[in-house]
C-alpha cells in the first residue's frame, strides 16, 4: 500500500469511527427502551433479538474503530443475552445482569467523541504477501458501520466489494453477482447468517466459494455452528487487519486448488469416457442372444470381470467368463488382448480345449507374477444338446433344472488362467447333457464374498439358498439377496453373474438356425 493510499484508507476509517461515535447515544437509548419494554411485558423474541443484535454490532465495531472499552462492554452484554435468546435461560433470572451490562456499556462511551479520530486500525505488516489476486467479495452485515468498515478494509487491498443487508438480501446478491468469496455476519434480521450460509452453499453446486463468518462470539459451540452451517472459516470481531488479509490469502489459495482439482476431474472424466468407449468397442462384441442373461456390478469405472461369447460358423457357442486379479482399469486392461484372441479363434472353429490353451498361453506371457484370471470356458453344441465346462478358479458354477434346483455343482478342477505354462496345463473340460429348461449359472467371488456390517460373508450356501424359483427371475433374486446382505453398504469387489439357458440357442439374432 502506497503512502497516499494508506492515508486515504485511514481517513475512511476515521470517518467511520466518527459516525460510530455519533450513533452511540442513539443506540444506547434504543437499548434502554428495549430493556424497559422487556421489563414491563416479559421476554419477547422481537425486542429481545433486536437488543442482542445491537450489542453484537457494538462488540464488533468498537475495538476496530478505536473504542475497545465499548467493544468489550458490548461483548459482555451480548454474552449475557445469548442464553435467553437461545432459550437456555429465563430472562427474569438474568434481568439484573443484563441491566448491569447495559450500565457498564453506557459508562464505557467516552464523553469526548473526538478521541476516536486517532488511527483505529494500523496498516498491514509488510511481511504478508503483497501479490494477492483481487477478488469479488460479498459482505453481508445488517449494520451499516460494520459493512462500511469491512468494505474499506477489503477495497484497500484492491478487492471489488458487493454488500448485502441481511440473509435474504445475501442469497439474492450471491445469485446475481457470483462472488469469489463471502463474508457473512451471524446475527441479522429476516434471515440469520446460518440459514443464509446453508442456502448459498447449496446453490454453489460443485464450485467452491469460501464463506467466512463474521462474529463477535467466541464460544466454541457458536464457532462450531458456523462451520456446521457451511462456513469454511470465521473471523472474530473486532477485525485484525493482518489476520483478515492472511485469511483472504489462504482462502484464495484453497479456491485455486479446488478449481485446479475440478479441471483435473473434468479431464479425467473425459479420458475415462473415451477409454470406456474404446474398451467396450474392443471387448464387447457379443451377439444378442436370448439364452444369455448377465448382471454386473463394478466398484470402479472399469470392471475386472469379463464376459465374452460368440457362435462359430457352424452354430456352436463358445463363452468365456473371467475374473481378473483386482478391479478397475489395472484388472480390466488384460481383457483387450484376450478378447481379440477369443473372437478370432471362435471364428476359426477352435475346439474348447484349443481355445482354453491359447488364452492361458497369452495370459501367461502378458500378466506379471501374482496376477491371473479365474475363468470358466463353455462350449455348447445345440444340435447334440451337449455342454462342455472348463472351470479354473470360479467358485460358483452350477447346472440347474427348470425350477433352479441344483442338478450339479461344477467344481474348480483347474488353476486360474495365466499361472501354468503349457506343460502343466490341462485344457480339457467336463461334459454334460442338458434337458429343456436347464440353465448354467456362474458368478465371480465378488458375490459370495460380499460382507455385511459385521464382516460376515454371504458365502456359497447363502447364495445357493437364493436359487430356487422361477428361472426368469433368478438374477433378480440374487441381486436382491446381495443388497439385503450388504444392508446399504457398498460392495468391495466387482460382481458378475451369468445365467445361460442352452435350449434357447435355437437361433442367433439373424435368425440362422444352429447346426
Amino acid at each position: 500500500m502506497t503512502e497516499s493510499s494508506t492515508a486515504s484508507f485511514q481517513a475512511q476509517l476515521a470517518q467511520l469511527a466518527r459516525q460510530f461515535a455519533d450513533q452511540l447515544p442513539g443506540r444506547l437509548a434504543r437499548m434502554r427502551q428495549l430493556l424497559e419494554a422487556l421489563g414491563a411485558a416479559g421476554w419477547q423474541a422481537e425486542p429481545g433479538e433486536e437488543l442482542h443484535r445491537i450489542a453484537h454490532s457494538l462488540a464488533g465495531a468498537g475495538g476496530t474503530l478505536g473504542m475497545p472499552a465499548v467493544g468489550q462492554a458490548a461483548r459482555r452484554m451480548e454474552q449475557a443475552l445469548k442464553p435467553v435468546v437461545q432459550g437456555q435461560a429465563r430472562f427474569d433470572d438474568l434481568r439484573g445482569e443484563v441491566a448491569a451490562r447495559l450500565a457498564e456499556l453506557a459508562a464505557a462511551i467516552p464523553a469526548d467523541r473526538t478521541a476516536t479520530d486517532a488511527q483505529p486500525v494500523s496498516p498491514p505488516a509488510q511481511a504478508l504477501p503483497a501479490d494477492i489476486r483481487p477478488m469479488k467479495v460479498l459482505v453481508v452485515d445488517d449494520d451499516a458501520i460494520g459493512r462500511g468498515l469491512l468494505d474499506a478494509l477489503l477495497r484497500a487491498d484492491g478487492h471489488e466489494v458487493v454488500t448485502a443487508v441481511d440473509g435474504v438480501d445475501a442469497v439474492a446478491r450471491f445469485q446475481e453477482c457470483q462472488p469469489d468469496l463471502v463474508f457473512m455476519d451471524v446475527l441479522m434480521p429476516n434471515m440469520d447468517g446460518y440459514e443464509a450460509a446453508r442456502r448459498i452453499k447449496a446453490g454453489c453446486g460443485k464450485a467452491f466459494v469460501p464463506l467466512i463468518f463474521l462474529t463477535a462470539l467466541q464460544d466454541e459451540d457458536d464457532l462450531a455452528r458456523c462451520i456446521a452451517s457451511g462456513g469454511d472459516d470465521f473471523i472474530v470481531k473486532p477485525y485484525n487487519r493482518i489476520l483478515l488479509k492472511a485469511k483472504l490469502i489462504a482462502m484464495q489459495r484453497i479456491r485455486e486448488l479446488h478449481q485446479e482439482l475440478a479441471r483435473h476431474q473434468q479431464r479425467t472424466a473425459e479420458e475415462i469416457e473415451l477409454s470406456k468407449h474404446l474398451f467396450d468397442a474392443v471387448t464387447n462384441r457379443n451377439p444378442r442372444l436370448e439364452a444369455v442373461r448377465h448382471w454386473r456390478s463394478s466398484v470402479g469405472h472399469f470392471s475386472g470381470d469379463l464376459l465374452l461369447y460368440e457362435r462359430s460358423p457352424t452354430g456352436r457357442l463358445r463363452l468365456m467368463f473371467g475374473d481378473f486379479t483386482g478391479h478397475g482399469l489395472s484388472a480390466a486392461i488384460a481383457s483387450v488382448p484376450v478378447s481379440d484372441l477369443f473372437y478370432a479363434l471362435v471364428a476359426d472353429e477352435a475346439s474348447l480345449p484349443d481355445l482354453t490353451l491359447a488364452i492361458n498361453r497369452k495370459l501367461k506371457d502378458l500378466l506379471p507374477v501374482g496376477h491371473f484370471c479365474a475363468a470358466m470356458l463353455v462350449g455348447i453344441d445345440p444340435a447334440k444338446a451337449t455342454l462342455e465346462v472348463w472351470n479354473g478358479g470360479i467358485p460358483g458354477v452350477y447346472l440347474l433344472d427348470a425350477w433352479c434346483d441344483i442338478r450339479h455343482r461344477v467344481a474348480s478342477a483347474h488353476p486360474p488362467l495365466g499361472i501354468l505354462g503349457d506343460r502343466g496345463f490341462d485344457p480339457y473340460p467336463e461334459r454334460f447333457e442338458f434337458a429343456p429348461g436347464d440353465s448354467l449359472l456362474c458368478f465371480s467371488d465378488g458375490l459370495n464374498e460380499v460382507a455385511d456390517a459385521r464382516g460376515e460373508m454371504l458365502g456359497l450356501a447363502g447364495a445357493e439358498a437364493l436359487f430356487p424359483g422361477d428361472a426368469e427371475e433368478l438374477l433378480e433374486r440374487l441381486r436382491q439377496g446381495v443388497d439385503r446382505h450388504l444392508g446399504g453398504l457398498d460392495a468391495q469387489d466387482d460382481i458378475s453373474v451369468l445365467q445361460l439357458e442352452p435350449d434357447r440357442l435355437g437361433a442367433d439374432e439373424s435368425g440362422r438356425v444352429a447346426a
